[in-house]
């Protein structure tokens, strides 16, 4: 599971979406919130307050909830987004250190009663992303919901264990998320949200991050719902913090900072472009057994423990969650990461590899993935390869929900198979159609498009699923259920039911159908330990 997580997550990166400028109008009413006054922005038939200060906080340092301002807020622009890790993502003017803001968006013009609220968590491997992109005014508009997108610190800047230190807070990235949703409580309502009523919602390392609240002691009556797309509970966590801690005191060393009592100090003072060049994630490397160190970890405060051990011991939020994949999580990484970066295909070598990395030590587990991922069944190496990695996330979260459904936790699911323009364009490359790759789901949800390309409108049947995902989305916002009149009936998970998100073909698929397609048997069988 680690490597095919390492896998999924570098090929997040290679389409991150783009940024849209949005259209400013007047006559958009002046908010008096708890913060302050703020004046904000129409856009493409919403009304946009954007960054806004939610809490302030030094390098390796929580953050402080922020205490607001006089006079009226100009919230015109996005805040800058936080410093991203990954090789050849950007830096310079539009990213920084002082990167904690939110952006509230909602359907232009007065609301008889509060709107639900939609707080999205952006994706990344928490190495990239932010919370300006994608443009979230087509969802607002598609949701009927107060949309709050916002920023998270990253990398190692999002993710530290002090060298030496004592100070066990090291989920920097998860605290942040939790102060974000401490201003929603006490700010949206003067947007016209309800705070009542706040629906978490993550793609990926969004969707790891929402399962973390799900159990994390802080996050408690913060929010009231929780969708995590294409992300296991456990992908990425680390069971505690040695080894992230031994990494932080080579990056030291790195710097010129050497062990001791001023180690922390002295990093604290050197250029956070130094920080970066010798921490960045290049995804042009071919992943890798061990995931990188910055990521989410069992820390005893912010996670007490893992969160599928924390599921089973009872110590879940007991919210509605939905949760679901794509039906060709990994194409885009086989893709990406062979066919486009090193212009090949997967070997018969490369394919085994992956498999005694996934089986752990397990025999029997071995034997069923040599046997369930061949070339003969799936049609090419390639395509076997990808199924790995999708069958790794695919199963993983059915057993998340299993888990949830167990502790009582109202549970839907799906699986969503629709393709965007981007695929059209090279389907068939190396023989492999890209199909419903990692992040579809997303470009449907938000009505945008995939990574610095065009924004080519999804028509017909693509277009009817898109309308289609933001009520549902937005009816489970609003009432703790996805099922919205006048669309198929969503199926109850309890009786055995998924929903299938296909153009043209939005039904049931029972979990016995998804199972079998995912060779779920294979990955339940036990590891070495």
């Amino acid at each position: 599971m680690r490597r095919v997580v390492r896998i999924l997550v570098a090929a997040a990166l290679l389409l991150t979406p783009g940024a849209v400028t949005a259209r400013a109008d007047g006559g958009v009413p002046v908010v008096e919130s708890p913060q302050g006054a703020v004046r904000g922005i129409a856009a493409d038939g919403t009304w946009a307050y954007r960054g806004l200060p939610y809490a302030s906080a030094g390098r390796w340092e929580p953050p402080r909830d922020d205490g607001g301002w006089t006079g009226v807020r100009d919230a015109g622009r996005f805040g800058p987004a936080c410093v991203p890790f990954v090789k050849g993502s950007g830096s310079g003017p539009g990213f920084s250190e002082d990167c904690l803001s939110v952006n509230v968006t909602k359907p232009a013009g007065a609301s008889a009663a509060p709107r639900p609220v939609l707080f999205w968590i952006y994706g990344g491997g928490f190495y990239e992303g932010r919370g300006d992109i994608p443009d979230p005014t087509r969802l607002a508009r598609s949701t009927n919901t107060v949309v709050v997108t916002f920023n998270y610190r990253l990398g190692p800047l999002g993710f530290f264990a002090p060298p030496g230190g004592t100070d066990r807070r090291v989920n920097l990235a998860l605290l942040d998320q939790q102060a974000a949703l401490r201003w929603t409580a006490r700010n949206i309502a003067a947007y016209g949200g309800d705070p009542a009523r706040v629906a978490i919602v993550g793609q990926s390392a969004g969707g790891i991050s929402v399962c973390a609240h799900m159990v994390s002691p802080a996050s408690a009556g913060l929010f009231s719902r929780a969708v995590a797309q294409s992300a296991g509970c456990d992908a990425l966590v680390a069971p505690d913090a040695a080894r992230m801690r031994a990494a932080a005191r080579e990056l030291g060393r790195g710097l010129g900072c050497p062990d001791g009592a001023g180690q922390l100090a002295c990093m604290k003072a050197r250029p956070v472009a130094e920080i970066r060049k010798r921490t960045e994630w290049d995804v042009n490397v071919i992943a890798t057994e061990q995931p990188p160190p910055w990521t989410p970890t069992v820390d005893g405060v912010t996670l007490p423990d893992l969160p599928s051990r924390l599921v089973d011991r009872g110590l879940v939020r007991r919210v509605p969650f939905l949760s679901g994949n794509t039906r060709h999580e990994g194409r885009l990484m086989v893709a990406g990461l062979y066919h486009w970066r090193h212009f090949r295909r997967v070997t018969a070598e490369d394919l085994d590899r992956l498999l005694v990395v996934e089986a752990r030590g397990g025999a029997a587990r071995l034997a069923g993935m040599r046997a369930a991922y061949t070339a003969a069944r799936h049609g090419t190496r390639d395509k076997a390869y990808a199924a790995v990695i999708t069958d790794g996330m695919a199963c993983p979260i059915d057993a998340d929900r299993r888990r949830f459904a167990a502790q009582g936790v109202p549970v839907g699911g799906y699986e969503f198979n629709g393709t965007v323009p981007f695929g059209d364009l090279i389907d068939g490359w190396w023989g492999m159609p890209l199909g419903s790759f990692h992040g579809t789901d997303q470009s449907y949800l938000f009505q945008r498009p995939l990574g610095p390309l065009p924004d080519v409108p999804l028509s017909g049947d693509r277009r009817r699923l898109a309308e289609a995902m933001g009520r549902y989305w937005g009816a489970f916002a609003a009432h703790g259920t996805p099922r919205a009149p006048g669309l198929p009936d969503w199926p109850s998970y309890a009786a055995g039911g998924l929903q299938r998100l296909e153009p043209g073909a939005i039904g049931p698929l029972t979990r016995e159908r998804f199972r079998a397609d995912h060779h779920c048997a294979v990955w339940d069988a036990p590891t070495a330990g």
